[in-house]
């Protein structure tokens, strides 16, 4: 992901490479944290995903 300073973000990828299929579920399950809404905490944040250690849940 590429973040510009207002905040937006792009998924840039190299023009060879497509995303896994974890990635995908990763990539969705982010977008997903964000659409969710803001927080108190701050009107600016940044959502992380983890993969779990034993893949379960990807795909």
């Amino acid at each position: 992901m590429v973040f510009s300073a207002d905040g937006s973000a792009e998924l840039a990828l190299e023009a060879d490479r497509s995303l896994t299929d974890r990635e995908v579920s990763m990539l969705n399950a982010r977008m997903a944290a964000l659409g969710a809404g803001r927080t108190n905490c701050s009107d600016r944040f940044n959502m992380v995903v983890m993969p779990s250690e034993s893949g379960e849940g990807a795909g």
